[in-house]
């Protein structure tokens, strides 16, 4: 699902500073809070889910610039997009205390193992990582 290069993008140092806990009411810094959203798209406990339909991800994306104005996703798209988020959920859990079990390692693996991200300098000397290929 092309999503543009900048999608990709989370601060390295904001990444390496603050870990954050789906649990956590406060936002995180910077671009992370970003990722942070993403994570919370989905509420388990009130069995709510703001990505519930190809459009709605679609949606989702266009509010905050990661996709142009007016774009649909087919299904596929879709269930990469609900496929990421339940992966870096995980991973969120794990970096909180809670081991990620055998099956959700084979997921990340499976949803992010073709990723090639690359390290980019901006300007005002942040340093980026970002997805080569933007299809994340």
């Amino acid at each position: 699902m092309p999503l543009g290069r900048d999608c990709g993008v989370l601060m390295a140092e904001d990444v390496l500073k603050h870990r954050t806990s789906l649990k956590d009411p406060h936002p995180a810094p910077g671009r992370l809070r970003l990722v942070q959203q993403f994570l919370n798209t989905r509420q388990i406990e009130t069995n709510t889910d703001e990505l519930a339909s190809p459009q709605a991800v679609a949606d989702w994306l266009s509010h905050r610039r990661l996709l142009e104005a007016n774009a649909t996703l087919d299904e596929p798209a879709w269930q990469q997009c609900l496929a990421a988020r339940k992966a870096l959920r995980s991973l969120a859990r794990h970096h909180s205390g809670r081991p990620m079990t055998a099956g959700e390692v084979e997921a990340f693996q499976h949803t992010f193992g073709g990723v090639q991200p690359f390290l980019r300098l901006a300007n005002n000397g942040q340093l980026g990582l970002v997805v080569a290929d933007g299809n994340i």
